[in-house]
Formats: structure tokens, sequence, C-alpha cells
């Protein structure tokens, strides 16, 4: 439902900004279109379905990146477009968008038309910039994207695998992040244990067994699809359960399923 109202509403900012109109739309409580239109909202209708494109070659996209991505501009050449058919929750097929390195482009396009093929779920696919960057609000909305330019979390200047468009978080609310978190009181001693889930409402889907549509499993075909290619699933690292991301690093790098060594300057817990 959010994809058709988000469809129609792009069409609408497209005629509002050649009108010179001033609207403010508001649809649901996530969706907020102002001040001839939200720009970051993505037009591709020039993009065919199930197709490959270098991001340079969409110029609208291209130069929109590079201004709301000033980090990145030395990754925004190497990716990629791609446009892609899935399958919805409704039973029903939508289109959608995912933004990678072109290194694995193909890939992505060959996992997602079996996908497509095999009906399984997505909730929706939009690059995380028309979430206002917010990997949380993308998270909570159950949002399957790819790039993002972000560092890794507690590491400063270092590129997550999604600010170089070699990542992909699937339905992120029925795979949520899954984290174990320790904290010491520093006076009494005392270590309390709690378990951090990313997005929050996605802790009815942490039980990994529980049969459920959109899931990734070691069990379930999306898991070879990948896998088969060499990306890796990271649901299965010791440290973390991220269980909506799937990456594949340049030149075969392998994180280690152990976690990332301390930052500098930071006490682990």
């Amino acid at each position: 439902m959010y994809n058709k109202y988000k469809h129609i509403a792009s069409k609408i900012i497209s005629i509002l900004k050649k009108l010179r109109l001033f609207l403010i739309i508001g649809i649901g409580s996530s969706f907020l279109i102002s001040a001839w239109g939200d720009d970051n909202v993505i037009n591709d209708d020039n993009v065919e379905v199930n197709t490959v494109t270098p991001l340079e070659k969409l110029p609208d996209i291209y130069n929109r990146y590079t201004e709301i991505y000033p980090k990145c501009l030395a990754q925004l050449p190497q990716l990629a477009y791609v446009k892609l058919a899935y399958w919805g929750f409704d039973n029903k097929e939508h289109t959608g968008a995912l933004i990678v390195n072109k290194e694995l482009a193909q890939d992505v396009l060959s996992i997602f038309k079996k996908l497509r093929t095999k009906h399984f779920p997505i909730e929706q696919m939009c690059p995380v910039n028309e979430f206002h960057n917010s990997d949380d609000d993308s998270m909570a909305a159950n949002n399957t994207s790819a790039f993002n330019c972000r560092e890794v979390t507690g590491h400063p200047g270092v590129f997550s695998q999604h600010g170089l468009g070699r990542a992909i978080d699937i339905n992120p609310k029925i795979n949520p992040y899954v984290k174990k978190v320790e904290m010491t009181d520093p006076k009494t001693g005392v270590t309390t244990t709690s378990v951090l889930v990313l997005p929050p409402n996605g802790q009815d889907h942490v039980d990994r067994n529980a049969p459920e549509e959109g899931k990734i499993t070691q069990k379930n075909f999306i898991y070879n699809l990948f896998t088969d290619r060499g990306w890796d699933w990271v649901g299965g690292w010791y440290d973390v359960q991220d269980n909506q991301h799937v990456e594949k690093r340049a030149y075969g790098e392998k994180r280690d399923p152990n976690g990332y060594p301390p930052p500098k300057n930071v006490n682990p817990l």
C-alpha cells in the first residue's frame, strides 16, 4: 500500500514542479512532500524494469546524490541503479530499486529475479535517501535497501559495506538486527545483559525458528541464492546476528565473524 501511494505521489510531484506550485501533502505518518515536492523521492519512470544502469547515466539521480552524499563522492561513480520487479506481501507485483556497486549489479539482478519468480515477499524497496537517509526509519518500514553513505558504527572514517554499495538489508523488520549487550556498573561491578533489537518493532520476529514469509534463515532458498554467489549472510555471525544483512566484500575479503577489533580510545564492553 505504501508503494502505491508513493508512486502516485511521485507522479504528482513531477506535475507540480512543472507548474511551480507549492504543496504539502501528507500520506500516513511517514510520507511528507513539501515546497516543490520532496527531492528525496526518486523519479525513475524513464528506467526499464529489471535493468542495470550505471548511476552516472542517470544525471538527475547522480547529481542529487552528489548534493546529499558529499562524503561519498568517490563511491558514486562505482554505483549502479538496479530497477527490479518484486513480489509483495499483498500477492501482487511491484517495482523498486537497489543502488549497489557495479561489480555486484548482475548478481543482484539475477538473485532478485529468482526471488520474484519464487514469490519471496518483500514489503517495499526504496533507496534510503527516500527516508531522509535514516536507517531507523527505513528499517521500521520494513524497507529493503542497499547503498547508504555511512561509516561503521564506532569506527570513524571506515565506510560500512552499505557505504560501498556492497550490502543489502532485506525485510529488516522481519529479519532484525540482534545483539547481546553487556553493561558493567563501575560502582558495584555488577554486569547486566540486555538484547538490542533493531528496528525495535522487529522484536516479535527475533525467533528464527518460527515460520514466517519474507524471513531469511540458513534453511531457506534465499540463503543459498546469495551464498552460492559468494555473498555472506550476517545472521550467522557470533558477535551479532544481523539477520537482514547480506554482503559481498571487494577482493573476496571476509569480515571476522567474531567481530571488529574495538575502536581506538574506546573501551570494549
